[in-house]
């Protein structure tokens, strides 16, 4: 079960950076962009990078 629980965490710590530094680079490219944007990606990325940040957590306390 540790194993499981180690390989749970690291690929939702990955997954988190992953997601938070896609959030980034999508809030430079809407805010280099003139005129209305769309910003459901930077939504998207931001709302999945916190919770695979709690899933990260959650899984860090079974090791």
């Amino acid at each position: 079960m540790n194993s499981a629980a180690e390989l749970a965490m690291l690929i939702s710590f990955f997954m988190s950076i992953l997601l938070i530094f896609s959030a980034y680079w999508e809030a430079i490219h809407i805010c280099n962009t003139p005129g209305q944007v769309k910003g459901a990606s930077f939504i998207f990325f931001t709302t999945s990078g916190f919770i695979f940040s709690l899933f990260a957590s959650y899984f860090h306390k079974f090791i």
